[in-house]
């Protein structure tokens, strides 16, 4: 096929594009510009000039942006998006409901979710490895030395404040503020299940938030504000504490070492190595490390974070809160570990430092599972047969 990429700064954009060549299609690539041209009218008739003088079977992007949804409905075309973040708020968006559009996203839940708004064309779709590149990155003596950890955490530790966050403390609204204080509490607590969204369905509670958050009746979001205020607002704090939380504990059991541009002046037995580039020196962090930590943002209700699919295929080990999804793919105790506590989580980083054959199998098989079986080769196969077969039934 003739396929239109949209092409942004996404993770993993190379790996895509390589996939879609290796299985015989021909790839023209397009470029946008993720901060400016999500949402604008000037792009979506620049996309529609380029579809209506050039053929192309399918358009494609990672994650979902409705200008591209408009473009492809104006001109009749397959409209192709492999969701990476969860929830993507564009995606909750009237355009979604067009037939031309097939969504994919890594999150059950997700998927769900928008099913019972009455999107049809919405697939479950893990996200997937390059094990090619990340194995074909070597190391020097000094990288070896310089990447090798005891417990390492590479990620963001959530501590900007969101927009919303900034809009309550402007507002009088100081009950609202409390019960969210209240509800991150708790769910810092809980491991396993997230009840954020629930628990903002209680009446004066939904009426307060539909108050405060402001959006414009043209905008064609049709999230609930409640989904909006949980996934923007009490997800990012629930991850906050619970990531610094978690690494004070394992700091102060262990060597702990983070690779983030987050303030950790308060963990003070935490040693932070700044950021890491994603290409060339995350793998190399990851393959080194005894033990590599995942804590999954909180708004990533079911899914499998792609943090964790690049652990496993940099051939690392992986310590993970759970996550639903990840038992659909793998087997835990033999590919992967996770953990349902700040308690067990100590406990499983103390037993896995003391075995190191055991935790070295661990990692191989994670990795050879994932290079198998969870390649962008597979994925976009998969892809293209399940919009194939939905094409035909409509």
């Amino acid at each position: 096929m003739k396929i239109l990429y949209i092409d942004w700064n996404s993770f993993g954009k190379e790996s895509v594009v390589k996939a879609l060549k290796r299985l015989g299609h021909e790839v023209i690539r397009v470029a946008f510009d993720h901060d400016k041209d999500w949402t604008s009218k000037e792009y979506e008739q620049k996309a529609i000039k380029v579809l209506s003088y050039q053929y192309f079977d399918v358009v494609f992007s990672v994650n979902y942006f409705s200008v591209i949804a408009n473009a492809c409905h104006e001109s009749e075309i397959i409209y192709m998006s492999w969701l990476y973040d969860s929830p993507l708020l564009q995606v909750w968006d009237t355009t979604a409901y067009y037939p031309e559009c097939h969504i994919f996203s890594f999150d059950q839940k997700q998927c769900d979710g928008l099913r019972k708004q009455g999107i049809r064309n919405v697939y479950y779709m893990p996200l997937a490895v390059d094990t090619e590149i990340l194995s074909a990155i070597q190391a020097t003596e000094i990288q070896i030395e310089k990447y090798t950890n005891e417990v390492s955490f590479v990620g963001k530790l959530y501590d900007e404040k969101t927009e919303i966050e900034k809009g309550l403390k402007r507002s009088n609204l100081d009950f609202l503020r409390g019960f969210g204080d209240a509800v991150i509490n708790a769910q810092t607590n809980i491991q396993g299940y997230n009840f954020l969204e629930e628990i903002l369905e209680v009446p004066y509670i939904r009426d307060a938030i539909n108050k405060s958050l402001k959006r414009r009746l043209d905008s064609g979001c049709i999230a609930p504000l409640t989904m909006e205020f949980a996934n923007y607002y009490l997800a990012p704090a629930v991850t906050m504490k619970e990531r610094h939380c978690m690494l004070r504990k394992v700091s102060e059991r262990f060597k702990m070492t983070v690779y983030t541009q987050s303030n950790t002046s308060k963990l003070k037995k935490v040693l932070n190595k700044g950021r890491v580039d994603y290409y060339r020196e995350m793998p190399l962090v990851f393959r080194y490390s005894k033990i590599n930590l995942n804590m999954t943002l909180r708004s990533i209700e079911t899914g499998i974070p792609l943090r964790c699919w690049d652990i496993m295929g940099s051939g690392g080990f992986l310590l993970t809160n759970y996550q639903e999804d990840f038992l659909k793919h793998f087997e835990p105790g033999v590919e992967f570990v996770y953990f349902t506590s700040e308690k067990d989580m100590i406990e499983k980083i103390e037993y896995y430092l003391e075995h190191d054959e055991e935790r070295k199998q661990i990692a191989i098989n994670g990795y050879k599972k994932v290079k198998e079986y969870h390649s962008y080769d597979l994925r976009l196969k998969e892809m293209f047969k399940i919009i194939q077969e939905a094409e035909v039934g409509r």
